[in-house]
């Protein structure tokens, strides 16, 4: 009886294992200024997926998905009591983690297999082959391996006496406390619990204090603070019959706003070079509904789009209708161009097609469109820097 495609990778897989390479077979390449890796062949990325789930299985972890945190703390936000937030990020956060160490917590785990452990092993001795440091970037096993680094620091940052809310998502993180603490040293506090190697970013620092909730007449937000891709805005107006609350409005953060803008000027100008109708209608497509993703790292299935990246926003968000705006003057903006004589030119056709969708609709009403991974591979090109 003749063996599967899957069969055959999992034989290829298991012999990969078996071999126990002196060095691992990876790809890597820059994106942003920074390293990133991937298996280079489907046996590798089965062995390296089994792998996660191997260390994720013997140390009981479960990662915090980005919608429970921002959840919880928007409704944190709404409390009238004195509180004073922490917005930190940490520089470089895993080519600064310590390889010595990760290797150390990897050996000193008793829940772990011998061939879980030596396979680990042996994809960290291949980092330093390369000559690189810190956990590889973008791999099924960084994020597991990172969170287990961390894992000291969350406990210590969460059991502080000062600290009501804490939340560490990647590199991000954002802590509420009671306003009661000296922030300089609660900070110094932070750095020094933080791993071997790792550094705050000074530059991304945010602390604001807010006194207790109180009727402001003048109706201006008294903080505003982003973070996994939305922004809060804080009121100290006194809302609701039971007790003090501020009013929190959440929305879109800007800095994801100016993403999708620059994504819809890369596609008309990439549409210049082209000049593929169809193309440049599944970018702006892409950009204003939602769809499937396969994650090769864990194999799952997820939802992406404006509404699933978004879920979360205020209903009727203004900045939805901004962004509508914004497309609707760079499509029509074109028929300028095209008098001038340049090579962007728009026809009247593809204008009306393009004009049809709209960032609103797709996160109100939900609109999913369906592409193929190739197909998301071509669309996503004009967007790689």
């Amino acid at each position: 009886m003749r063996s599967t495609h899957a069969d055959q990778l999992a034989s290829s897989a298991y012999e990969l294992y078996n071999k126990l390479l002196p060095f691992y077979p990876l790809r890597k390449w820059i994106l942003r200024e920074k390293w990133h890796f991937a298996p280079d062949s489907k046996p590798a990325e089965l062995l390296l997926r089994k792998l996660s789930k191997n260390l994720m299985h013997g140390v009981s972890w479960q990662q915090t998905t980005r919608d429970g945190i921002v959840e919880n703390l928007k409704h944190l936000l709404t409390e009238g009591v004195p509180y004073r937030l922490y917005r930190l990020d940490i520089s470089n956060f895993y080519e600064s983690i310590s390889l010595d160490d990760t290797r150390q917590m990897i050996e000193d785990c008793d829940a772990l297999a011998p061939c879980t452990k030596a396979i680990a092993d042996t994809i960290l001795d291949y980092q330093i082959l390369l000559g690189e440091q810190g956990i590889p970037r973008g791999l099924a096993i960084s994020a597991i391996l990172s969170e287990l680094m961390m894992r000291k620091f969350d406990l210590d940052i969460i059991n502080d006496k000062e600290v009501f809310f804490y939340a560490r998502y990647v590199d991000d993180i954002i802590i509420i406390s009671a306003n009661r603490e000296n922030p300089d040293n609660f900070i110094s506090r932070l750095e020094n619990a933080l791993p071997s190697g790792l550094v705050f970013n000074k530059k991304k620092f945010l602390v604001k204090s807010l006194a207790k909730s109180e009727k402001d007449p003048a109706g201006q937000s008294k903080l505003d603070v982003e973070y996994l891709g939305y922004e809060f805005s804080v009121f100290n107006s006194v809302t609701g019959k039971t007790g003090a609350s501020r009013k929190v409005l959440c929305s879109i953060s800007e800095k994801k706003i100016k993403k999708i803008k620059t994504r819809i000027f890369r596609a008309l100008a990439d549409y210049g070079k082209n000049a593929n109708d169809d193309l440049l209608v599944d970018r702006i497509k892409f950009l204003t509904s939602n769809f499937k993703v396969y994650n090769k790292n864990t194999g799952y299935t997820n939802m992406a789009g404006i509404y699933f990246n978004y879920s979360l926003i205020d209903s009727g968000d203004e900045k939805l209708k901004l962004l509508d705006k914004f497309l609707s003057s760079a499509i029509l903006s074109t028929r300028s161009v095209k008098r001038r004589g340049l090579s962007l030119s728009l026809s009247n056709v593809l204008c009306k097609r393009l004009l049809r969708l709209s960032f609103q609709r797709g996160h109100t009403d939900q609109i999913f469109t369906s592409f193929s991974g190739n197909r998301l591979e071509i669309i996503g090109r004009c967007w790689k820097y």
